[in-house]
């Protein structure tokens, strides 16, 4: 089945139209085909639609080159072929540098059918190649935009380790730090020699990394993730690495280091805390809003017989000795329901069923379990 193709043809002789389109139905084609002769009907007839041009290249009052850039201005890709009766050699060479796809000799048009079959391949390679790099802009646009809205310090490595990209938190913290400029632009900075040269200086953590991020690039492992500290003389940090594989044919990886230290110092002051109620002398019972006990201290178990995992999971009158009125256990939950401490003297019982006194402190924290104290 012939190719259909929309045809313009700046020629000022209908008899040579005539020959250019027979030409094209031999090639296969099945042309939709108009003549024009002047700049005003050329410019009229110019529509992004049109397949093909074919162009005499001197006419009484137009000529092919001010028709190639009337084409050029309106930022049109249609292949463009001049047809003639006579050409020189210098002028061919200089149409086709000002972008005809191909020139003929009327007496030849037996290489039009070829002539048009490649010039619409090239100009379909061209699109292509033109949708390829403005999407390739447009990727690396996103990405720099994502880089830079990313709090993390990130760097883009090659397979060979070699910095591709980093994003502002990287510079910013390298400044910070003492590093160079270049350190801080990753300009012909490899990511494994400096890790390599911590690890050799004697940083263990630098070794784990380096293994770590070897074994992405390597594609040995999917993921790989390390805690570590980065404190200086005025200030402790912590970092979480994050190392992914870049999902491309020539590989490489995204190294991501997330910054955790108020995690970390939060875990230091909940480290401090327990290890002075664990420590601590008196009696420390949390249980949650329905009395349900969640934690006691060594002292708990040490005054009432009850091991840890005998009392958590049980209710906090686990020791109660029924030696008060219920009203009185009452009013307690009542004062901490209300967000208020409660202190009083309780007369608790053991595992043993012995008796003792206790002064219970009750303070009711916030959005957490309840803290009892004696």
């Amino acid at each position: 089945m012939p190719d259909p193709l929309n045809v313009l043809v700046l020629e000022d002789l209908q008899s040579d139209a005539e020959l250019m389109v027979h030409e094209l139905r031999r090639a296969g084609f099945s042309p939709e085909w108009r003549r024009v002769e002047s700049e005003p009907d050329f410019l009229q007839n110019l529509q992004p639609e049109l397949d093909l041009i074919l162009a005499d290249y001197s006419l009484p009052q137009f000529d092919a080159l001010r028709a190639l850039h009337d084409i050029q201005d309106r930022g049109l890709e249609i292949p463009f072929i001049i047809i003639t009766g006579s050409v020189n050699e210098e002028v061919a060479v200089e149409c086709m540098k000002q972008g005809a796809a191909d020139y003929l000799l009327k007496d030849r048009l037996i290489r039009l059918g070829p002539a048009v079959v490649h010039a619409l391949e090239q100009t379909q390679l061209n699109r292509r190649k033109k949708e390829a790099e403005q999407a390739l802009l447009k990727s690396e646009a996103l990405n720099r935009g994502i880089l830079r809205s990313q709090n993390a310090i990130v760097a883009v490595v090659d397979r060979e380790g070699n910095i591709q990209a980093v994003n502002e938190a990287w510079g910013q913290f390298a400044r910070e730090n003492g590093g160079s400029e270049d350190l801080a632009s990753a300009k012909r900075v490899n990511y494994l020699d400096i890790t390599g040269q911590a690890a050799e200086a004697g940083d263990e953590n630098a070794r784990i990394t380096l293994e770590g991020i070897q074994s992405v690039l390597d594609r040995t492992e999917a993921l790989f993730t390390q805690e570590y500290p980065a404190h200086s003389r005025s200030r402790k940090r912590w970092f979480l690495l994050y190392v992914t594989p870049m999902d491309e044919p020539q590989g490489g990886a995204v190294i991501t280091h997330l910054e955790i230290t108020q995690r970390k110092l939060t875990e230091e002051r909940l480290t401090l805390l327990s290890t002075a109620l664990e420590a601590a002398d008196n009696t420390v019972i949390i249980t949650d809003r329905a009395g349900t006990i969640v934690w006691v201290n060594p002292a708990f178990t040490r005054l009432t017989g009850y091991t840890y995992h005998q009392a958590v999971g049980h209710f906090s009158h686990l020791a109660n000795s029924r030696a008060h009125a219920p009203e009185t256990y009452k009013n307690m939950w009542n004062t901490i329901l209300d967000g208020q401490v409660w202190h009083s003297e309780i007369m608790n019982r053991r595992r043993n069923g012995s008796t003792y006194m206790a002064e219970i402190t009750i303070t009711p924290v916030t959005a957490m379990p309840y803290i009892s104290s004696h």
